[in-house]
């Protein structure tokens, strides 16, 4: 494996040592040795295809998942070209839409719980024009937004469901989202969607230094109720909830929101996401259990209320 890695390029080794799925399954070496080790090298195999560096076999999958081989379907016995080369697209900026390498295998582990569809190669396009377009919108409201995309979203999974929208993205896989649903409606939603996962990713990259609720015995059943949902979550959803309002209110508070996306969805998702900051601060929910809170952490989310002060009072027309 070092060997390979080593010969690889400077951009393949990064591409490969910064991929969510490698992080992931460092993670699980301990556990799973061998199933880990099959992967990275079959990873860097992968990649090493990928650069033109290796013989390309059967089986083998970037990291990224942005170009995997699978047997021909149509081959057959007397033909010499018996593999396929599956290649994903890019979205601006180079982040991977990944319809189905093996690393999409096992995604309804996540808590998005719903049976999902395949998309054509015809409906592949158009979610991935979709996906496109939604990041060329969030880049007209706000270039710092989509920059933010680009700098921490690495992968994302189109996810085929029968109705509705959603998006997630865990801490084990960063740098990966899922987001279902982008076939429909308009992309105002979408947008919030992604925004909404690269701000979890920025803060799941900043927890690499530390997580922001601290190994006390009793954080994992302490709970704080969210002034967006009423909801009790735990303390590490509650004080990423308060980033993660805070920075949408920041986005459908400028003034090129309403422009973009169309006024009635931004008046909307602006009073949303300003919601639990209105009436209190939503970190006083935190007092009871601050011991479990990075103080540094709860210092900068304390200061989030009164940095949304001139847009909460003059709405979400105004530059926040």
């Amino acid at each position: 494996m070092k060997s390979l890695f080593a010969k690889l390029p400077k951009v393949g080794q990064v591409r490969f040592a910064t991929a969510p799925e490698t992080y992931s399954h460092i993670t699980r070496m301990h556990s799973e040795p061998v199933d880990v080790i099959v992967y990275l090298c079959n990873a860097l195999n992968g990649e090493a295809a990928f650069r033109g560096l290796g013989e390309v076999k059967e089986g083998y999958s970037t990291a990224l998942g942005d170009m995997y081989v699978i047997a021909n379907p149509e081959a057959s016995q007397s033909t010499f070209d018996k593999l396929e080369i599956i290649r994903a697209r890019y979205l601006s900026g180079g982040i991977t839409v990944d319809f189905g390498s093996p690393n999409t295998v096992g995604v309804q582990e996540s808590k998005i719980k719903r049976e999902y569809g395949t998309y054509s190669p015809d409906e592949e396009a158009i979610v991935f024009d979709r996906l496109e377009a939604t990041l060329q919108a969030i880049e007209a409201v706000s270039s710092v937004a989509a920059q933010l995309i680009r700098s921490f979203v690495k992968v994302i999974i189109p996810l085929k469901t029968a109705a509705g929208r959603s998006s997630t993205s865990q801490p084990r896989i960063p740098g990966r989202v899922l987001i279902g649903g982008t076939e429909r409606g308009s992309l105002a939603p979408h947008a919030s969607s992604l925004v909404h996962e690269a701000m979890h990713q920025l803060l799941y990259t900043l927890e690499f230094g530390g997580t922001f609720i601290t190994p006390h015995l009793d954080a994992g059943e302490a709970r704080a109720t969210s002034l967006w949902t009423g909801r009790d979550l735990p303390l590490h959803s509650f004080i990423h909830a308060c980033f993660i309002w805070y920075g949408l209110s920041q986005f459908w508070g400028r003034p090129k929101a309403a422009e973009v996306f169309g006024s009635a969805f931004t008046e909307r998702e602006f009073a949303r996401c300003t919601a639990g900051y209105r009436n209190k601060n939503p970190v006083e929910m935190l007092l009871p259990n601050l011991g479990m809170v990075r103080y540094d952490v709860f210092k900068v989310a304390n200061t989030l209320r009164d940095n949304l002060a001139s847009v909460l009072t003059h709405g979400y027309h105004v530059q926040a």
